[in-house]
């Protein structure tokens, strides 16, 4: 493996591999990579031991990742929008059902949503429901409220 030269950064505003955070680490776009917890250890985002850090591929996110996440959200949010128009609630299922490609992650689905929450289209409510995807497991899924839904001009 080739060596990597890293330094510590005193300037905040320089560009980072890894960032810490309290007691976070997180990698250069703010995704958690470690966490020390009360016991003196280290853990990754999904609670497993950490001993320390490997490069792996794809770690870094290029350009084309970059634009490709972009281009993913300009697809569904206005499937988010559709749907608000046509219904009271939504879910992130009903949103996954319709659409054509996924995302590197499929986190960013919440990316899709606070941005149509950001822009008015839907609300969030305190209400949840179990997930019909299979991958999910039947895990709670948050209910949106439509802000859009009985306001169509016929």
């Amino acid at each position: 493996m080739k060596a990597r030269n890293l330094a510590a950064a005193s300037d905040p505003l320089a560009p980072l591999v890894v960032r810490f955070s309290g007691r976070r680490l997180l990698d250069g776009h703010g995704k958690l990579l470690a966490e020390l917890a009360l016991d003196g250890h280290w853990y990754t985002a999904d609670a497993k031991p950490a001993h320390g850090l490997r490069d792996t591929p794809g770690g870094v996110r290029d350009q084309e990742a970059i634009e490709q996440d972009a281009a993913w959200l300009s697809e569904v949010v206005p499937i988010i929008t559709l749907l608000a128009e046509r219904q009271q609630h939504l879910t992130s299922d009903d949103v996954w059902a319709r659409v054509k490609t996924k995302p590197h992650e499929s986190r960013m689905m919440g990316n899709a949503f606070a941005r149509a929450q950001h822009a008015g289209v839907i609300a969030r409510t305190a209400r949840h429901r179990p997930s019909i995807r299979r991958e999910n497991h039947g895990r709670p899924i948050l209910i949106w409220q439509s802000l859009l839904y009985g306001q169509q001009i016929l």
